[in-house]
């Protein structure tokens, strides 16, 4: 019920009934979600930080709380920090086009490509949200995944042959790997 109340923009209704489902299920880390997004809603800006924190402790399962951490490490620029939570939703939803969004402003950051390149070195199932649909992507955009290509190459956390469509896209807009002409990469 809380979360009809806020797509109908009723945010008091939403957050009595967010704090209702917490109350009746405090381990619930959807509820716990829910009651963050309403205080988010209603401009509770530091309830909804210790809402999310308390999220935290059941788990990284709930998107709206890791992108609420994914915001709040962004706008600290923390880029390991903001890397490891748009892990979390990657995993969660890795076929999200709204999610290219949030890896193009973490590449943005200061040391964003290189958390980024350390995540991928996990080998997540989420590669080929970074690697693939980029035809929607700015020049800049696609410039700044090509360095994180570049740089995620050289530290082993991918291949060559796993970046061949992204390079082969690449190289038909005028920007070349260079790290994929040698061989066995």
């Amino acid at each position: 019920m809380a979360d009809t109340a806020l797509e109908r923009g009723e945010v008091t209704t939403a957050l009595a009934y967010a704090a209702l489902a917490v109350r009746q299920s405090p381990m619930d880390a959807a509820a716990v979600d829910l009651l963050g997004e309403a205080q988010l809603a209603a401009g509770e800006q530091d309830a909804a930080f210790g809402t999310f924190a308390i999220g935290q402790q059941f788990g990284w399962r709930g998107a709206v709380g890791q992108a609420y951490q994914f915001e709040q490490a962004i706008a600290g620029g923390n880029a390991r920090r903001a890397a490891l939570h748009l892990d979390a939703l990657l995993r969660l939803r890795a076929g999200d086009a709204a999610l290219h969004s949030a890896i193009d402003r973490l590449l943005e950051q200061d040391g964003g490509h290189a958390a980024l390149a350390e995540r991928l070195s996990y080998r997540p199932r989420w590669r080929s949200a970074v690697l693939g649909g980029l035809d929607g992507l700015s020049r800049p955009a696609l410039e700044r995944r090509a360095m994180l290509v570049v740089e995620a190459i050289e530290a082993g956390a991918i291949r060559c042959t796993e970046a061949r469509f992204f390079v082969t896209h690449a190289e038909a807009r005028g920007l070349a790997i260079e790290r994929c002409d040698t061989p066995n990469r």
